[in-house]
């Protein structure tokens, strides 16, 4: 076998594993990246739920403005905080009526079409995520990539939908890299 032909050789062999890599690459990552979103979701998702059901009442949904429900709201917010990422916390009673918020001013405000809290109201976890430019974005940072999770409170296993809570969480890396700028939206099942 001249020196040439056995060049050629190697240069294929290096081309079909190079390619065999990149493909197993591609086939392993995407499947692996989206569990790691999943998983992240969720937790962010459980999180939300426990906190809410620990701190909040069935009550506070029904009567917002009372003095009780306020104190309550603010409680779960300082707790809901503590989750590395949140920047803001939006509660919605069982009518999408938007009842309790870190920024004030933005309380009784509805939301036209909003299908994420649409989802988390009929008892979907649903995420949304996109570069900020939406109406309710004009409090949050600047064109930043946040991840909106809602989440329906129910206190009884079986119970109706009391409220949902929206979660404002600043996008890793991973998430920026995964999902690019597009606006896309997620429901991760019933809960």
């Amino acid at each position: 076998m001249s020196k040439h032909t056995q060049t050629n050789l190697f240069l294929f062999g290096l081309f079909v594993v190079g390619l065999m890599t990149a493909t197993s690459c591609a086939v392993i990552s995407d499947p692996l990246q989206h569990d790691v979103l999943d998983r992240e979701w969720g937790t962010t998702a459980d999180f939300i739920r426990t906190e809410a059901v620990q701190t909040l009442t069935m009550a506070d949904f029904e009567a917002p403005e009372t003095s009780g429900a306020q104190a309550r709201f603010l409680k779960f917010y300082r707790r809901a905080m503590v989750m590395r990422d949140i920047i803001s916390v939006k509660v919605y009673d069982a009518n999408a009526r938007l009842v309790w918020s870190d920024k004030a001013q933005l309380v009784g405000e509805g939301l036209r079409d909003d299908p994420e809290l649409s989802a988390a109201l009929i008892g979907h976890t649903a995420v949304h995520f996109e570069r900020l430019r939406k109406a309710e974005g004009t409090y949050e940072p600047n064109r930043a990539t946040l991840v909106e999770v809602y989440v329906p409170i129910v206190f009884k296993t079986g119970g109706r939908i009391v409220g949902v809570v929206e979660a404002y969480k600043r996008a890793n890396r991973m998430v920026i890299d995964t999902h690019g700028s597009a606006d896309e939206a997620l429901l991760m099942g019933t809960d």
